[in-house]
Parts: C-alpha cells; structure tokens; sequence
C-alpha cells in the first residue's frame, strides 16, 4: 500500500502536469475539477491563472494547496476529502485527473468515468491519464490500467484534441511508467 502522506511530501511543489499545462494555453475556462489533487500541483497552477477549481482527494492536505496561493486566489479553490469514487462531481468546465484513474476499483471505472462525463458542462474538456496495462506498476499493486484500444474506446464521446503515450523512468528509478495523457473535449 502507497504512503500518499510520503507521496504528497516528495511530489509537493513540482511543475504542474505537461498536459494542464498546454491545455491552458490554447483554453480558458471558468471552472475546474482537480479529481486525486495530490499535493495541489495542477490546482495550484489552475488557481493562479484566474479558474474557480474544486481540488477532491481521499486524503486531502488543504495547507499544500492553500500555502502556495495569495488571499485572493484562495478564494478561487475549494476543497472536498473523500473517495471520488463516491462524490457527486458538480459541473465544469474541465476534469483533470492526472495520476489519479489508476487508482479507482476496476469495478467502479465505468460509473466514475459516466460521472465525469456528466460532469463536463457542454463542448467541456477532460484532462488526464490513463495509466497502460504495459506499465510495470499494474502487475503489482492493482493498478486500474487499460490497452490502448480500450482507452481509445472510452473516447469515443470526446472529441480527441491530444493523445500522447509518454514512457519514462520513475524517480526511484525501480520501474517505468507507462501512461497516457489526454486532451478531450466532450462532443455536443
């Protein structure tokens, strides 16, 4: 089992994820979801470029978040701690779920990924990872992962703005990850 308290302490204060990134500078939206926020990364660049974002997470550290923006920007960011398995997900303009699908029940996949889907207000985006059954980690820790056909599958209510499959050694240099990384815009 993950230590997220260590996970939270090692990833704090990394560059937000590559994908939220160009995401933001070719979109403009109003209202986010950070779905598994982690240390805050992605919400905290999210907050910072003026988006209204709820950063969700079972086990939620407000402080990694909050310590990192103005008075004024905590006014933009509010939280909810639990399992986004189980949380109603308001509607948004976009979904960001970077590091975060893998670790849902592969018998809940399909009504989380239903839930985020109504979510998404009209032409909304999703933003995020798929993690791929080639990566090392899902043969031993239960890792939700899906073939490329699969994840392709999942699409096909988006509209695909961006699909990179990005392989890279982790930092403990004991495994690679394999994942891949999402634009998609929600068809009308």
């Amino acid at each position: 089992m993950m230590d997220w308290e260590e996970y939270q302490r090692v990833t704090y204060g990394e560059p937000p994820s590559s994908n939220i990134v160009t995401f933001l500078t070719h979109q403009n939206p109003k209202t986010a979801i950070d779905l598994g926020c982690g240390c805050g990364n992605d919400t905290v660049y999210m907050v910072k470029k003026g988006i209204n974002v709820i950063a969700i997470d079972l086990f939620l550290n407000k402080n990694y978040i909050l310590d990192r923006l103005t008075e004024e920007e905590k006014e933009r960011v509010s939280f909810i701690e639990g399992n986004f398995e189980e949380i109603e997900l308001p509607k948004t303009d976009v979904v960001v779920a970077n590091n975060s699908l893998a670790f849902c029940s592969l018998n809940n996949f399909e009504k989380l990924w239903q839930k985020i889907y109504d979510a998404l207000n009209d032409k909304g985006f999703f933003v995020g990872h798929f993690v791929s059954k080639d990566d090392i980690r899902t043969q031993k820790n239960g890792i939700c992962s899906f073939t490329l056909e699969e994840t392709k599958k999942h699409l096909e209510n988006y509209y695909i703005v961006s699909f990179i499959e990005v392989k890279k050694e982790r930092k403990d240099k004991q495994e690679e990850s394999d994942i891949f990384s999402i634009v998609a815009q929600k068809r009308s």
